[in-house]
């Protein structure tokens, strides 16, 4: 009778066993399902943070781009040209700047006569090429030379800076002295320029970069907001699924347990059952 009951408590923890075994491997199943899906989830929105950081990067370098274009530094436009002679840092800004003082009486180039400040502009278009001709082959002006190369000069008024007092000026091919000076002064009042565009280019942009990085941390914000909502139910999926896993794990080694302690009884039983034939 012993005997019996024992089988059939072994019996009944198989299929208990049995059961539970199954339970947990639909429970694996499952977790696997929710891990690829957080894993895919995960992938999404990091992928979303990407393409935000990329767009954010892009607004900015556009905004540079455009700036540059509007002040005339830009490298599409012939204002940020590079000089082909490219001397003494000479570049299409400097020389557009240079060509509009130089020949628009408004724009003018100021020059002292006496206490008095003057404009000097207008030059003709064949003086200008003249001047820049000899600019950039010389790198500078070289007035004209004698035959024993040495500078040729002429007294003269030069801009009645003097109170119409004479004085020795250089002589050059095409132009005069107060091209010269007037060449001169247009250069150094472009630099200038040039560099105060590119601090306006410069600060247009950090002001465009801060609306910018406001604008993607608001959106970073919406779409860790996004992520999170997504993630949770997940995530608790998966929580829920692991407790479940973690009991039937237990349950199964408690279950293993006693039907081995049926199996050595049930062995007992039947080696005390055995007929002896009096041989014990």
């Amino acid at each position: 009778m012993a005997i019996l009951l024992a089988m059939y408590q072994k019996m009944k923890l198989i299929r208990q066993i049995n059961q539970d075994t199954l339970k947990l491997t639909k429970i694996s199943s499952k977790m696997d399902r929710v891990t690829k899906n957080i894993e895919k989830t995960q992938k999404r929105f990091t992928s979303l943070f990407a393409q935000l950081d990329k767009q954010e990067q892009s607004m900015k370098n556009q905004a540079t781009m455009i700036f540059q274009n509007m002040s005339g530094l830009g490298m599409g436009n012939f204002a940020n040209a590079i000089n082909p002679y490219g001397f003494n840092g000479m570049n299409g800004f400097i020389m557009q700047k240079m060509n509009e003082l130089m020949t628009t009486p408004k724009f003018g180039v100021p020059y002292k006569n006496g206490d008095e400040t003057k404009y000097h502009g207008n030059i003709s278009q064949d003086t200008l090429n003249a001047l820049w001709a000899h600019y950039n082959q010389n790198n500078g002006f070289v007035p004209n030379k004698d035959e024993n190369g040495n500078p040729i000069t002429e007294e003269r008024v030069l801009f009645n800076v003097d109170g119409g007092q004479k004085t020795k000026v250089n002589v050059y091919e095409g132009f005069t002295q107060e091209d010269v000076m007037l060449f001169n002064q247009a250069m150094q009042q472009s630099k200038i320029m040039q560099q105060q565009t590119q601090q306006w280019v410069q600060n247009q942009n950090m002001q465009y970069g801060e609306t910018v990085s406001i604008w993607a941390n608001a959106r970073r914000a919406q779409l860790e907001a996004k992520q999170d909502a997504a993630l949770e139910p997940l995530n608790y999926e998966d929580t829920i699924l692991q407790l479940e896993k973690e009991q039937l794990d237990a349950r199964l080694q408690r279950l293993r347990a006693e039907k081995e302690s049926y199996d050595q009884l049930v062995g007992e039983e039947a080696k005390n059952m055995a007929p002896t034939f009096g041989l014990r």
